[in-house]
């Protein structure tokens, strides 16, 4: 019986025959592995009809880089996919045996070759990324791995739920991780922020920076972390970038193994990267139930009112149900909100999230009434002293209403006035002040206002900075 790859056993088990061309009958095939000789693949196998996706299989001990094209390792994408970068980014043909197992791919590939957690970026600056969404679905493989990775959640919360700690105001008292988290949540948006605008360069770079925080995310193992990379994988998603969602969760997938972590959350962020569901759409839903799993087992395990779990059910909400539909977002935050009377720990934030989803309804003003009363409601009790981030975030709905208004010199007022206080608080190169400045510029474009705009995206590429790619561009030249 002639030997089938690994791809077609997969898809045709006990099969041995597929549909040659125009699907005119089946077709036998044979397919062996590739002898390498000189560093180069030598095929041997006789292709089915609809076979040329066959690709000869690769040793993982040779860093994955042939001369035909430059490919993300295989354990970071998909098995029936590539991401293929353009010539000036490939190595130079070399012979195998130039190239050590388990080396660093800057220190034994050419020294412009980007970074493996770098490909993809550089891959949708220049316009070369094929899909990495897999379109054959494994029914049962698939939706097992998801069931595993839905259980482990569930377990995984409800033990560390128990060893959770608190302060008087509802923050927790163990802190590590949590900047990290924010500013990888405020990179990856700046980077699609930056996609939509075409601004390749400054995508991958802000991209890049989200990916040099995973390893310290996941080592910290903060309990919004697993949430956080859950919205970022749909945001991706909703915005038309589901091959970022594909690549990050394989990074995750290697970087946890990489930094050993063991337990129910090194196997979660294994999990992670197995599934290759057959569409953005099916992804999404996958993703949602998982981070479902999340908020329910909060809102059970520390109460529906604990400021943490109402803020994990409300980033839920405003991305499942944010972008679909807003008045089913509202009747869900409407519900949450807590009585009138005595403040509570989560009144503030899920006022700020009912005005945003009013601001997306085009309920403009209602939306900059409810922020003022925010800002002010913050002002005005103690419980609250701590809450610079949801002043910011009135000032940002506030600013947001004003432009849709059409009152531009309000709207650019109080978004500077959002900056200074990001930068008083944090400092001028925290994540979100190229955020803001990001939609800053963007207004002041659409306002004409060209050249005080390409003031301030000067000031944004200042602030992103370059990245490994740029600094072995340089180097390289």
């Amino acid at each position: 019986m002639p030997q089938m790859c690994s791809d077609c056993r997969r898809k045709f088990k006990r099969k041995h025959t597929c549909f040659g061309p125009g699907h005119r009958g089946p077709t036998e095939w044979t397919y062996s592995r590739p002898e390498r000789t000189g560093g180069k693949y030598i095929k041997k196998h006789t292709y089915c009809g609809t076979a040329n996706r066959h690709q000869p299989e690769r040793s993982r001990s040779n860093l994955n880089v042939n001369v035909g094209a430059l490919q993300l390792p295989p354990q970071m994408l998909p098995a029936d996919s590539t991401i293929t970068l353009p010539s000036q980014h490939m190595a130079p043909s070399r012979n195998s045996s130039d190239i050590l197992a388990n080396t660093s791919l800057t220190s034994t590939i050419w020294p412009i070759q980007p970074p493996k957690h770098l490909r993809v970026a550089v891959a949708y600056q220049k316009g070369t990324i094929r899909s990495t969404v897999s379109h054959s679905l494994s029914l049962p493989q698939d939706l097992l791995l998801h069931e595993k990775l839905l259980h482990n959640i569930k377990g995984y919360f409800e033990m560390s739920c128990r060893s959770m700690k608190f302060d008087s105001y509802g923050d927790l008292l163990a802190q590590d991780g949590a900047n990290s988290i924010s500013n990888f949540d405020s990179f990856c948006f700046t980077a699609t922020v930056f996609k939509e605008k075409g601004l390749h360069v400054e995508f991958r770079r802000a991209l890049s920076k989200a990916c040099a925080l995973v390893e310290q995310i996941l080592r910290a193992e903060h309990p919004r972390t697993l949430a956080c990379f859950l919205e970022v994988f749909i945001h991706f998603i909703q915005t038309g970038l589901p091959d970022v969602t594909s690549f990050l969760c394989r990074f995750i997938q290697v970087t946890s193994a990489q930094v050993s972590k063991e337990g129910p959350w090194g196997q979660i962020c294994q999990l992670l990267g197995k599934p290759d569901l057959e569409s953005p759409e099916q992804a999404e839903q996958a993703l949602a139930q998982a981070w479902k799993v999340i908020t329910d087992t909060f809102d059970s395990e520390l109460g529906t009112s604990s400021r943490l779990a109402v803020s994990v059910r409300l980033d839920y909400i405003k991305r499942v149900f944010g972008t679909t539909n807003h008045l089913e977002e509202e009747q869900l935050l409407r519900r949450l909100a807590p009585p009138s009377g005595a403040p509570q720990p989560s009144t503030p934030r899920v006022m700020l999230n009912l005005a945003h989803n009013l601001g997306r309804q085009g309920l403009h003003d209602e939306a900059k009434k409810m922020a003022l009363e925010v800002y002010s409601l913050l002002g005005k009790h103690d419980i609250y002293a701590r809450r610079v981030v949801e002043k910011i975030e009135s000032l940002k709905i506030i600013s947001r209403s004003q432009f849709n208004q059409g009152k531009t010199k309000a709207a650019e007022q109080t978004m500077r006035k959002a900056i200074k206080m990001i930068v008083d608080q944090w400092g001028i190169h925290h994540s979100w002040v190229s955020e803001f400045k990001n939609v800053l510029e963007g207004w002041l474009r659409d306002w004409g206002r060209v050249a005080d705009a390409d003031i301030l995206r000067g000031e944004i590429e200042e602030l992103v900075g370059k990245d490994e790619i740029d600094e072995l561009e340089q180097y390289s030249s």
